[in-house]
């Protein structure tokens, strides 16, 4: 069929024939021949149940012999052709709960990057971060042009728990709302104070400057009752803000620690008048097995 498509290939037929074949190369000279001559078939052909490609083919060989069709202007053409099979590919592996090619997850990406879809890359680098170079692709995004995909490099850089150069990235394109997610979500209390000094810094440089990027055009008052700013201790939250004169914008992190404080402190005293009220209670009980066990025997009638 291959060697005389005109008068004997038909699509249907090929798949039937090509599912019963043994030999593995003829699925690899298949694809080049989509490839070539049937491109709206080639998904079709690779996910076919009655070809049985999907279970078969060395997937990494797959997408390097994918890759070599594409061109200098469409590099990833066939790869484009080939996206229902990639995805197979992953969700195959998903469900049978091993990891998934990492050829097969970097050309998915790819596609995802030149489709600009930065919601897809986000999703399926997070879900598959350990089974491919996920700080490469971070790294990769990380000079990206648009700011949806720096915003994922960031994202990625979290789950691999680089928190500094998250953060870092994150104040640099001037999401703070990602910034601040991020170094709370840390639990590191460098990686939080750096933060906080950053804002601060940057709110002191604002003052003489109305056409400073937000959240510094104002005041530093929303930058003080972040959920990352809990994580430094109250006594550098406190002289970092006095030495720059933005105590009174600093007040809603001390409002929010002394609550935290009274409360901390109730539940503290409340627990202690409990053990307090519990005390003289145990100390009878513990008598009065004491008198039991030491109490003279009586004699016996006998």
């Amino acid at each position: 069929m291959l060697d005389y498509p005109v008068a004997a290939w038909e699509h249907g037929a090929f798949c039937a024939v090509l599912g019963h074949a043994v030999d593995g190369e003829l699925g690899h000279r298949a694809i080049e021949y989509y490839v070539g001559t049937q491109p709206e078939l080639l998904a079709d052909l690779l996910t076919s149940p009655r070809t049985g490609l999907l279970s078969r083919l060395d997937h990494a060989r797959t997408v390097k012999q994918l890759r070599s069709f594409g061109t200098a202007d469409a590099p990833l053409v066939a790869l484009h052709l080939a996206s229902p099979y990639l995805h197979a590919v992953v969700d195959a592996c998903s469900a049978a709960g091993v990891p998934a090619p990492a050829a097969v997850l970097v050309a998915v990406h790819d596609l995802a990057i030149d489709a600009a879809l930065p919601e897809a890359v986000r999703q399926s680098a997070l879900a598959h971060l350990n089974e491919f170079d996920a700080a490469g692709l971070a790294q990769r995004l990380t000079g990206h042009e648009e700011l949806a995909f720096r915003r994922v490099a960031a994202a990625i850089l979290a789950g691999l728990h680089r928190w500094q150069p998250c953060v870092t990235l994150c104040c640099d394109d001037a999401c703070w709302e990602d910034a601040i997610a991020f170094a709370a979500q840390s639990s590191d209390r460098a990686v939080c104070e750096r933060l906080m000094a950053f804002f601060v810094e940057r709110a002191t440089s604002a003052a003489d400057n109305e056409a400073a990027a937000p959240p510094f055009s104002s005041s530093a008052s929303p930058l003080c009752s972040f959920p990352a700013l809990s994580r430094c201790p109250p006594t550098s939250c406190s002289r970092r803000p006095g030495r720059h004169g933005l105590s009174a914008e600093a007040m809603p992190f001390f409002i929010g620690t002394m609550a935290r404080s009274e409360r901390r402190l109730a539940e503290l005293e409340a627990e202690v008048a409990l053990l307090r009220s519990a005390a003289p209670r145990a100390a009878a009980a513990t008598a009065g097995d004491q008198g039991f066990f030491t109490s003279p025997p009586t004699q016996s009638t006998f």
